[in-house]
């Protein structure tokens, strides 16, 4: 089974019961805390698209980076060893509302143009030799247009590997 990357949106309310409840936590992991219309399913992407970010300056990185691994860890709790690839992450809602004003400001035509430049390295991690650039266009805008959605709403994200 392929290993992709999760975001949730959630309230700031349902954040902290996540951080502070490792059963709520699972749940959220499980797809089973909130509507579906509230995760983003970004399959294999995310690490092309922090390549393509990088490659354009390292504040784009940051912001990619941030995006996709968060800044605060959900629980201090152990997690089952079988829950998550990787120990989840996540943004409050100030942390949102800056990761989606500057997701908003880089220019997807100028981070596209980086593929050339990183092809190869992207073609070696994900196994890929179709030319992706519209699959990370469309990637990239889901993600941006999942933060606007979640910024707009004061909502937090988690985000983990599944």
């Amino acid at each position: 089974m392929a290993v992709t990357q999760q975001l949730a949106r959630l309230s700031p309310g349902l954040f902290d019961a996540c951080r502070s409840d490792i059963n709520t936590l699972l749940r959220l992991l499980a797809f089973d805390l909130i509507p579906r219309d509230r995760y983003l399913d970004l399959d294999w992407a995310s690490h092309g698209l922090v390549l393509l970010a990088r490659d354009c300056n390292a504040e784009h990185g940051d912001v990619v980076a941030r995006a996709l691994d968060g800044l605060i860890r959900p629980v201090n709790a152990d997690l089952p060893a079988d829950a998550v690839e990787i120990v989840p992450g996540g943004l409050d809602s100030s942390g949102v509302r800056a990761t989606a004003a500057q997701l908003a400001a880089i220019e997807p035509s100028i981070l596209l143009a980086a593929w050339p430049r990183v092809s190869a390295e992207m073609e070696r991690s994900t196994g890929r030799t179709d030319d992706p650039i519209s699959y990370y266009r469309n990637q990239f805008q889901r993600l941006r247009d999942f933060y606007a959605a979640a910024a707009r709403d004061g909502e937090t994200t988690i985000m983990w590997w599944d």
